[in-house]
């Protein structure tokens, strides 16, 4: 083994990986160094949900599913806290905020419904603010143990405060 190396060290090739593998981890450990991750003062954290488009933070549930009529809501769970939301919509474009639990409402053939929390909230990207019920942008809080549904298939971005 001691051989082979002594044999591979007198050619030139041999050398020229060493010298390339000497700056990839130098200029690796100099690019670490050197990389700062914005801070949550200065860079916004921006969620963008797309409806019924489960991506990162969303799932599905059925309510009142031994029914004969179950329904799918998808929900969408972001870390609490403030967000100021819009969407690209250029029509109204709803979503709500609810609890994370299904309650009862005591209804014998549909009993299950979501606990929402206020009231829904109306967005439009467009120029029809539809007699005042949609805004262009709306502030909300969301706390630990609530989640956003969305309402059809439309773009929301939430950007964090």
């Amino acid at each position: 083994m001691k051989e082979k190396l002594k044999e591979c060290s007198k050619k030139w090739w041999f050398w020229v990986i060493i010298g390339v593998l000497i700056i990839g981890i130098i200029g690796n450990l100099a690019g670490d160094k050197n990389t700062e991750k914005p801070s949550q003062d200065t860079q916004p954290i921006t969620y963008t949900l797309i409806g019924e488009n489960l991506g990162t933070f969303g799932k599905t549930i059925t309510l009142n599913a031994n029914s004969d009529m179950p329904v799918t809501k998808y929900l969408y769970k972001l870390p609490e806290g403030n967000y100021i939301v819009t969407t690209t919509y250029d029509k109204m474009a709803s979503f709500f905020i609810v609890k994370d639990k299904i309650v009862n409402n005591g209804d014998e053939k549909y009993p299950e419904e979501l606990d929402y929390v206020g009231e829904s909230y109306f967005l439009t990207n467009g120029d029809d603010d539809f007699n005042g019920r949609a805004k262009k942008s709306v502030e909300i809080s969301i706390a630990s143990d609530e989640s956003i549904s969305l309402i059809g298939k439309e773009t929301f971005t939430f950007e964090k405060k």
